[in-house]
């Protein structure tokens, strides 16, 4: 558990730079329950929203963002966590995190992400999401069950739509990639296609080409030959030959018995 509050009781009169310099000191993270929570189930799509991967607020500075990755690097690093087979998981989801919100074109998507969830949230409220219904909840999505107009109720409604947009915006990348890469595809098998179309019509027009001078050879041998002037042989008409049969083999005609009519 993050002791960042009870780090700050008692510092606010206190100059800036003393009350940060406190504030790193204390602000320190339970390595058993940052495991259990950057592990939990789904953490493959929760741990998109690096803004809960850190504990950081929206409206974070960069100081903000430092303290936050420096404690919690520290806490889940495989170095101080020997034999822990997580850790080094662990501390890769931390060090996306920050490298995500270091970057600043990266940073600027990730603000656009909150704006929108806030835009919902909103959009969600006038429509009456928020009115006292069933003991002061009301469902807002299959995710989200938000008590009634309460600061904390807000808060939370906001990073659960963020991370919910954050898992949108992934599934939606990687059907595109999807797309693309099946797009890439087909292009490549057509190209194939064409490739061995192309190479059999040069094979033919090669075998076409080298067969030609044998072509004319044997044309020039029919002519000089004389072949065409050559009357087909071997057919013959046949000739009709009259049947003559002997005595013995003439057939008498039959004679028709005579019938009794009543």
């Amino acid at each position: 558990m993050s002791d960042e509050t009870e780090s700050n009781k008692g510092n606010e009169d206190q100059p800036e730079e003393a009350q940060q310099a406190t504030a790193t000191v204390r602000l320190k993270f339970d390595v058993k329950e940052e495991m259990t929570r950057l592990l939990q189930p789904g953490h493959e799509f929760l741990n998109l929203n690096p803004f809960d991967v850190l504990k950081l607020p929206f409206d974070f500075d960069d100081y903000t963002l430092k303290r936050h990755y420096r404690a919690m690097s520290i806490a889940v690093h495989p170095d101080k966590n020997p034999g822990v087979e997580e850790a080094q998981k662990v501390f890769d989801i931390v060090s996306a995190a920050n490298k995500t919100l270091s970057d600043s074109d990266k940073r600027k998507a990730c603000m656009a992400v909150v704006e929108e969830s806030r835009r919902r949230i909103n959009e969600h409220m006038e429509k009456g999401y928020y009115t006292n219904q069933e003991n002061g909840k009301r469902m807002v999505d299959p995710e989200i069950v938000i008590p009634v107009d309460t600061k904390i109720a807000r808060e939370r409604a906001e990073r659960l739509m963020v991370t919910k947009l954050f898992v949108e915006n992934k599934i939606r990348q990687e059907e595109l990639e999807r797309l693309a890469q099946s797009h890439k595809r087909r292009e490549e098998e057509q190209r194939i296609h064409q490739e061995r179309a192309k190479k059999f019509e040069e094979q033919q027009q090669q075998h076409w080409e080298q067969g030609r001078d044998k072509r004319i050879g044997d044309w020039r041998n029919w002519q000089e030959d004389g072949s065409k002037k050559q009357k087909i042989s071997g057919l013959k008409r046949p000739v009709l030959k009259v049947e003559k049969r002997s005595e013995k083999d003439k057939i008498e005609p039959v004679v028709p018995l005579p019938t009794n009519k009543s």
